[in-house]
């Protein structure tokens, strides 16, 4: 049966929906998605609100369970672990794949980005307008490559990870620290010194790993 223009703009508008409530953490890890509850807010059956928790299956943010329903992913130690372990080996393999050349480009982009993300963080809107810029920064060092098996890989891996990181408090205090693992960064790359440039990238997702562990949400087991 074909899809209708009409049905794929309400199963997109309810997965925005769930989407930004994961975000904002007004869906919680390991939650179960209350279907009931899309339903009535768009007044649709069960079908539509189902497609549009699958559709975010395929972005990592969801979990189709049998006989059980959807549930938001359930982020604990060791899996954030995993997940920040896929991310600096992904990063890691954009830059490897890059001709010195692109890496020469890519070095000269991410300092295009420095004016942004060193912009002072004041306030929630002026932090979240940060963290835009920092996912565009990592997901730049994937881009490196040009391989575009190397970038389907990252997509669910970096929504996961930002998910996790909204939880973190709004702060410059965070945002300068990461700035300056943002500058080692940029400063391996511009010297083309690739194993600093990996003990940087393990470094800074270890800090952020540890800031994570201190949010009540990440559970233990």
């Amino acid at each position: 049966m074909e899809i209708l223009p009409t049905q794929r703009g309400t199963r997109k508008r309810i997965a925005d929906a769930i989407r930004t409530d994961i975000m904002r953490g007004t869906l919680r890890f390991g939650q179960r998605i209350p279907e009931s509850e899309y339903m009535s807010k768009f007044g649709v059956s069960r079908t539509p609100v189902r497609e549009a928790t699958l559709s975010l299956s395929t972005e990592g943010l969801v979990q189709i369970r049998a006989q059980a329903g959807s549930w938001v992913i359930d982020l604990n130690k060791e899996r954030l672990r995993k997940l920040f372990v896929a991310r600096r080996l992904l990063e890691m393999a954009g830059v490897q794949g890059a001709s010195r050349k692109e890496r020469e480009t890519l070095a000269s982009d991410l300092e295009s980005l420095t004016p942004d993300l060193y912009r002072p963080v004041e306030s929630a809107t002026s932090y979240d307008a940060f963290n835009d810029v920092d996912t565009e920064f990592h997901r730049r060092l994937v881009a490196a490559s040009g391989n575009e098996f190397l970038l389907q890989a990252y997509q669910p891996v970096m929504v996961c990870s930002m998910a996790a990181r909204s939880r973190l408090e709004k702060s410059s205090v965070v945002s300068e620290q990461a700035n300056d693992h943002h500058g080692r960064i940029l400063t391996a790359l511009q010297r083309n010194d690739l194993a600093d440039l990996e003990n940087t990238l393990a470094e800074h997702f270890d800090w952020v790993f540890s800031l994570l562990l201190q949010v009540p949400e990440i559970l233990e087991d």
